[in-house]
């Protein structure tokens, strides 16, 4: 059963990531949507540090107020989803899909519908933030997630009590696998810091992305088969080694850069 879950949470990992890469690749071309710009080159790392500080402090500050906390988690959801689908179809009609998909997934609660949500919308995320990284800086984002990712999960259990007020206020961004008790659960983190490690190198080296991609996703598969079941895991150690592992076998084998 455990093999089974690890598959399929490996399967909706590997959706979310080539899902995001065709959206990023699709704007290396074309400018962003809606007016949008990425984030300046010189504040990028920066910026997503304070933001994911900032998300922190907001969820645990807005937890006693679920209508504040939901309604900016649809606007956050609607507007990078909406981003993603551009790629698709028009800005018009990919504002009216991802609005009515925002809509279903906070007033249904439907498993397949909220993990549908979760692979079209971290495209859409990335797609603002990676052009604005070199090669060394998400590199160093990576690390500084991962560490911070077994201090919050370990020592500080943030992570965990940050997890609880999302699902208890349907503003859980991450997908669910369900199993023979519960469901196995792999955040957003897990899913965008990846996307945006991968994106950056499909930047620089195209199609050698395969190798961290491969090698992401195995780690994820090992870490879910052999880690124990009602027992919380930082994926992101796993999968900074996955990642950095597939990137270093990039030079090892003198893939050049585009």
């Amino acid at each position: 059963m455990r093999g089974k879950v690890a598959l399929l949470t490996c399967l909706v990992f590997l959706s979310v990531q080539v899902f995001g890469l065709y959206v990023a690749n699709f704007y290396q071309d074309v400018e962003l949507p809606y007016g949008l710009e990425p984030v300046p080159e010189e504040n990028a790392l920066g910026f997503l540090i304070s933001g994911i500080i900032l998300f922190t402090l907001l969820f645990l500050s807005l937890r006693h107020f679920k209508v504040l906390l939901r309604f900016w988690f649809f606007i956050a959801i609607f507007s990078v989803m909406s981003v993603s689908l551009r790629a698709f179809v028009d800005e018009f009609s990919s504002a009216f899909v991802a609005f009515w998909l925002a809509v279903m997934r906070m007033k249904e609660g439907d498993l397949f519908l909220h993990d549908l949500t979760e692979v079209l919308l971290y495209g859409g995320l990335v797609s603002l933030l990676y052009p604005s990284f070199s090669m060394l800086h998400v590199i160093i984002l990576l690390l500084v997630i991962s560490a911070y990712d077994i201090i919050s999960v370990f020592f500080t259990k943030h992570m965990m009590r940050l997890a609880k007020i999302q699902l208890k206020t349907k503003t859980f961004a991450g997908i669910f696998v369900p199993r023979s008790k519960g469901f196995a659960i792999l955040g957003g983190g897990d899913l965008a810091f990846p996307l945006l490690f991968l994106s950056v190198v499909m930047r620089e080296y195209g199609y050698g992305v395969a190798f961290p991609l491969a090698l992401s996703t195995l780690s994820l598969f090992l870490l879910i088969r052999l880690g124990k079941e009602k027992k919380a895991y930082p994926a992101m150690p796993f999968l900074t080694l996955g990642l950095l592992l597939g990137f270093l076998l990039l030079q090892l084998f003198q893939y050049p850069p585009l």
